[in-house]
C-alpha cells in the first residue's frame, strides 16, 4: 500500500537591512584678505589772494583808467584809486570803446609743476560816489599781456559804501583753457572798465586780488584696501553633506 510522504514548505525569514544616513564633512572656505593698493588723488589748492604788484591805464574813455593814485588799487588798505567823471558816454555796455578801463598785472602766482588750473576768482574792493546810473565794474582776464582777452564778467551796481565784490569761482576757468606760462607776472592781467549811463560817476578801488584755484598730483598715496583670496584658511569649514552611492 503506497504512503504518503510529506514534503517540508520554506517559510521567508525577514531580514533587516540598514540603509546608511549621509555623512557631515567639514569642507574649509577660501580667506578672504584685504591687500591696500596705493593710490593718489589729485588735491585741490589755491594760490590765497594776492595783489598786483604794476599797472598801466586802457586806451578807453579818456584814456587815463584810475588816473588818481592806481596803485593804491595794488593792496587792502583803504587807499583808494580813483576814477574821477568816469567815461565819454552813457551806455551801460562793457565794450564800449568809450568807458575808461585800466589794466592790472604782476601778480606773482607760482604754482608747482605739473598743476593743472581749474578756476581763478577775482575780487575787487570797490565804491563809487553815487549809485544812479546803475554803475558797475567789468572785468576781463588776458593770458598774453593784453593781447587777447576773455569775456566780460561785471559786479553788480555798486554801492557807495565800500565792498567786496567776487567774480570768476574755483572752478571757472572765463572761457580758456591756462598754463602755469600764462600766469607769469607780464603774461597775466586784468582789466576793469567802469560802466554806467552817466559821465559824472566817480568810481573808486581799494584792491583788486586774484585767487587762482589748481589740482596738483604731488600728495602722498593714499592706501585703499582691495579684497583679495588667499590661501585655505582651516579655521573657516561649511558642513556638506555627502551621501554614499
Amino acid at each position: 500500500t503506497a504512503t504518503a510522504t510529506a514534503t517540508p514548505s520554506h517559510t521567508p525569514t525577514a531580514t533587516n537591512t540598514t540603509t546608511p544616513s549621509p555623512t557631515a564633512t567639514n569642507t574649509p572656505l577660501p580667506a578672504v584678505t584685504s591687500t591696500a593698493t596705493a593710490t593718489v588723488a589729485p588735491t585741490v589748492n589755491s594760490t590765497g589772494w594776492l595783489g598786483p604788484a604794476a599797472n598801466t591805464p586802457g586806451s578807453g574813455g579818456d584814456g587815463d583808467g584810475f588816473e588818481v593814485d592806481p596803485e593804491n588799487g595794488h593792496a587792502d588798505d583803504n587807499y583808494l584809486a580813483v576814477d574821477v567823471e568816469s567815461g565819454g558816454n552813457k551806455q551801460s555796455s562793457c565794450a564800449s570803446a568809450k568807458k575808461d578801463s585800466h589794466q592790472f598785472f604782476d601778480y606773482h602766482l607760482d604754482l608747482p609743476a605739473g598743476a593743472t588750473i581749474s578756476g581763478i576768482e577775482i575780487r575787487l574792493d570797490a565804491l563809487v560816489d553815487s549809485s544812479d546810473g546803475s554803475p558797475v565794474m567789468c572785468v576781463q582776464l588776458s593770458w598774453d599781456g593784453g593781447g587777447q582777452w576773455s569775456a566780460f564778467q561785471s559786479t553788480p551796481v555798486l554801492s557807495v559804501d565800500e565792498n567786496s565784490y567776487f567774480l570768476g569761482g574755483e572752478s571757472d576757468s572765463w572761457g580758456h583753457e591756462w598754463t602755469a606760462a600764462e600766469l607769469s607776472e607780464n603774461n597775466f592781467r586784468v582789466r576793469i572798465i567802469n560802466v554806467a549811463q552817466s559821465t559824472a560817476q566817480d568810481f573808486s578801488l581799494d584792491w583788486l586780488a586774484v585767487n587762482v584755484h589748481y589740482q596738483h598730483d604731488g600728495s602722498a598715496p593714499t592706501a585703499t584696501p582691495t579684497p583679495t583670496t588667499s590661501q585655505l584658511d582651516p579655521s573657516i569649514y561649511l558642513p556638506l553633506l555627502i551621501s554614499p552611492s
